[in-house]
């Protein structure tokens, strides 16, 4: 609060500043420097401060080789998970909340990778059992509970079965494997399964992300024709092609129904965009690069990736202006970010990199508040 009156307070005088100055000149006292005093007056209203992030590590105790984080939510808590390599292969997810991991397991499962998780810590993703069998799950109150499928296997044969992101009012999205294709499914707060993807023509279908109205976005993989990306709301489904590109994938929604996500256009560049209301709005990336949307919080800021000659950068979107995270951290830090999977509501953003030469996931929280 304090902070919100310190602000209010400050545009106050920057308004009065602009007033005196906007006065002294229409009165001739400062004729020669006018345009200049009142530019100057403008610049002190429109000023931001500027933006830079703390970096913390995010490295699991358990010796695990490599580390990336797929999720935040708005109390800090990140998702992580972990791999190690043979002989004694695995991979691992955690919680991790100001400093202290918590493993999320199942007995007798050694590969779970959480993909999702909501403001009441429960988290979400897919756990391949000893029989190879893939299974999605749900992880709450320290305990892990293996959501339903439709029941189809096929040995030898790649199928999918995966929780992928859960809102707060505990209804999952994923999908499912229904035989010869991938469906996108959900599952509500009692676990009961919807096949979403047999409403959509014959191909894959995989959800990717949910919000607070049970929104559901990700993207088609049809046996034939273009890839859209779908948006399902109310039991329907909509197939979207932005500004009529082929090769579309959506991997985010927040809460005012803006969609993220990446479209390949006619000469085979992979373009950033926001999709709001039937609009597209591209995001800006330097000529020759690739770049993918990957998350959007409520305040429309926007993370993901730019691809440059075999080269990953962690990027931010702010009103479709991209920033490199990697100036905005501490210089020398040792730090290569290399992708930004996830912000919350505070503008704190996870995802992973090289530290020193090593992958690990990494933690960044903005210096200042940041404005919702």
């Amino acid at each position: 609060m304090g902070w919100i009156n310190a602000q209010k307070s400050n545009h106050r005088i920057r308004i009065v500043l602009l007033k005196i100055l906007a006065a002294t000149v229409a009165m001739g006292l400062l004729w020669p420097l006018g345009h200049r005093a009142i530019e100057t007056a403008r610049s002190l209203v429109n000023r931001t401060p500027s933006l830079n992030y703390t970096v913390t590590v995010l490295r699991p105790p358990d010796g695990l080789s490599s580390s990336y984080s797929s999720g935040i939510n708005n109390n800090g808590d990140v998702l992580i998970t972990a791999s190690s390599t043979r002989p004694n292969s695995r991979l691992q997810s955690y919680v991790w909340q100001h400093g202290v991991f918590t493993l999320i397991n199942s007995p007798g499962v050694k590969y779970m990778q959480a993909t999702g998780l909501n403001d009441n810590g429960q988290v979400v993703g897919k756990a391949t059992l000893p029989t190879r069998e893939q299974r999605p799950f749900l992880w709450r109150d320290g305990k892990t509970i293996f959501l339903p499928t439709l029941g189809v296997e096929r040995r030898g044969t790649f199928y999918l079965n995966e929780a992928r992101s859960i809102n707060n009012d505990g209804q999952v999205v994923g999908s499912v494997f229904a035989g010869d294709h991938i469906h996108f499914a959900g599952w509500d707060k009692s676990g009961k399964l919807t096949d979403g993807g047999a409403s959509i023509k014959p191909g894959h279908s995989m959800a990717m992300g949910t919000n607070s109205k049970g929104q559901i976005v990700g993207y088609l993989m049809p046996d034939s024709g273009p890839q859209p990306f779908f948006l399902s709301s109310g039991g329907k489904c909509v197939l979207i092609n932005p500004l009529g590109h082929d090769n579309c994938d959506a991997f985010g929604i927040n809460d005012k129904s803006e969609v993220v996500g990446s479209f390949q256009d006619t000469n085979l560049n992979t373009i950033a965009f926001i999709y709001h209301n039937g609009e597209t709005t591209c995001l800006d990336s330097p000529n020759g690069t690739q770049a993918s949307a990957l998350a959007i919080n409520n305040s429309s800021q926007v993370v993901g990736y730019l691809l440059t000659q075999g080269k990953y950068t962690a990027v931010l979107w702010i009103n479709g202006k991209m920033l490199d995270l990697n100036s905005l951290i501490p210089p020398g830090s040792g730090w290569k970010l290399r992708e930004a999977s996830a912000i919350n509501d505070h503008g704190q953003i996870v995802g992973d990199g090289d530290l020193f030469g090593k992958p690990c996931a990494f933690l960044l929280t903005p210096t200042t508040p940041n404005r919702r």
